[in-house]
């Protein structure tokens, strides 16, 4: 069995269809790093606000209410999202970014 020539007003074809198919995957790269950074945006935003939370607690921790603050703070806690699939956990890299941020404020690396 002999395979025809391809024919020559078709052949911008193949480097056509591999052209689209490294740009589709590189734009799935491109958006599955926007989502991933959208959500660590949105964590960052959450912890940030509820440590200022807590730091408004800590200075006012004699007030009458505090112990209901410090209840809801601990229910916000509970919202936030547990297991994203937008940013995987993994545990040596946390290990190795808590002992970064430890060391960076002058703490012993607990490692």
């Amino acid at each position: 069995m002999s395979r025809t020539p391809f024919p020559v007003d078709l052949r911008w074809i193949r480097p056509s269809l591999a052209l689209f198919t490294a740009a589709m995957s590189i734009l799935s790269l491109v958006e599955q790093n926007q989502k991933r950074a959208t959500a660590c945006s949105d964590l960052h935003f959450r912890w940030n606000r509820l440590a200022n939370d807590y730091e408004a607690l800590w200075d006012d921790v004699y007030s009458e209410d505090a112990a209901a603050k410090l209840k809801a703070l601990t229910l916000r806690i509970a919202e936030f999202p547990k297991g994203s699939t937008a940013i995987p956990y993994h545990e040596r890299i946390m290990v190795k970014w808590q002992d970064h941020v430890e060391r960076h404020h002058g703490l012993p690396a607990a490692g």
